[in-house]
This record gives C-alpha cells, structure tokens and sequence, in this order.
C-alpha cells in the first residue's frame, strides 16, 4: 500500500492488490483490481473516475 491513501469506511481492499500514493477509496467500494498513484476509486466493484482530481472517461 501507497503512502497517503484514504480508504472509506467499508470499504474492502481484496486480493492481492497494489494501492498506489496518494489514492482515495470511497465508502463501501470493494477494490479488486491495481491502483494506480492519484486514483480516486468508487462502487462495486471499484472503478477509478479520477486521477489527482482530474475526471477521467472509462
């Protein structure tokens, strides 16, 4: 795990995954998936919708 990370309150990190720096995991997000540093990840499962604040199609 990252240095400076937020992870929401219910929310689940499983497996064998990388959180990157300064990345933010919303409440209730179940994270299944790598990180990437700046990610700011939501839902179930998790999706990144920003990277350092900037939105981001998926």
């Amino acid at each position: 795990m990252g240095n400076n990370v937020f992870i929401g309150a219910g929310a689940c990190v499983l497996g064998n995954v990388v959180i990157g720096d300064d990345c933010k995991i919303g409440a209730n997000a179940v994270v299944l998936t790598d990180l990437p540093r700046g990610a700011t990840a939501v839902g179930v499962p998790a999706n990144v919708v920003r990277i350092y604040g900037r939105k981001i199609d998926y």
